[in-house]
């Protein structure tokens, strides 16, 4: 992307692995050397074309694809959120509701297949349960986040990915949890956010900041995270629209929800 953006070249897009959803986007998230998410670069087209080889797919660590399902599983919940809060798409918008629909679309696919399709992943395999899984991860979430926006999941991710440790973690493991802060923030039942922790463990996802990596998940440290999330660039119109006590708040709900479940399955 970042080559067909300096010589203003069309480009083809074809991954490897499916641990996130940019394959078929336009942007290009660029980290400094402290994790910070420093600019988000916009191609001015989206690829000619996305090959996916799921055979291929599933001959990756199955680790990507995990990280895949996490940062498409939130786009339901940031695209409804980003509706609700006024705020516009990547291409300068409202929220489509056509995109609505495909990350409801997205959400539902995940929730029916995606812990089938890590078993073939982790044994190479391509199945039907695996094709479905991929398609969600890369297409349905890529084309609902653009169209639809994102919201406080990916926010989160901001402050995550500057606290020591988490770098060991992939994207999409930071947008899960994430997205476990944002129903918080929303006030849902914890009903609600236990069934996804178990849908998480079921398919080896983090559900502490202990499993993303981070050793030291005390008060100072997710007030730290909280101060983070609303410091960076507004890549994809994200409107954080929670105060710094209410992520932290939100945050410590999440890591006290995971205790009373079995002990999460760590990234790695």
């Amino acid at each position: 992307k970042g080559v067909a953006l300096r010589l203003n070249a069309d480009y083809v897009s074809v991954p490897t692995i499916a641990s996130n959803d940019s394959p078929t986007g336009r942007a290009i998230a660029i980290y400094d050397d402290a994790y910070k998410l420093a600019q988000v670069d916009n191609l001015p087209v989206n690829p000619e074309a996305v090959v996916v080889d799921t055979k291929v797919i599933a001959g990756a660590p199955a680790r990507f694809l995990r990280g895949g399902i996490g940062d498409a599983i939130a786009k339901k919940f940031e695209a409804e959120r980003a509706h609700a809060d006024g705020a516009n798409n990547y291409f300068g918008t409202p929220p489509l509701l056509s995109a609505l629909a495909l990350a409801d679309s997205c959400y539902r696919t995940l929730r029916a297949h995606a812990v089938a399709g890590m078993r073939a992943a982790e044994q190479h395999v391509v199945t039907p349960d695996l094709e479905a899984t991929i398609e969600a991860s890369l297409l349905m979430s890529g084309i609902a986040w653009e169209s639809g926006g994102v919201s406080l999941s990916h926010a989160v991710v901001r402050g995550i990915a500057r606290t020591p440790g988490a770098q060991a973690s992939l994207h999409g493991e930071h947008v899960a949890y994430g997205l476990l802060t944002q129903l918080a923030i929303e006030q849902r039942e914890d009903a609600f956010i236990l069934d996804l922790m178990d849908f998480y463990e079921k398919i080896g996802q983090a559900i502490t900041l202990e499993g993303l990596g981070i050793a030291a998940a005390d008060d100072a440290c997710i007030e730290q995270i909280a101060a983070w999330t609303l410091d960076g660039p507004k890549g994809g119109n994200v409107i954080v629209s929670a105060t710094e006590p209410e992520i932290a708040a939100a945050i410590r709900r999440v890591e006290a929800l995971a205790e009373t479940l079995a002990p999460p399955a760590k990234s790695g």
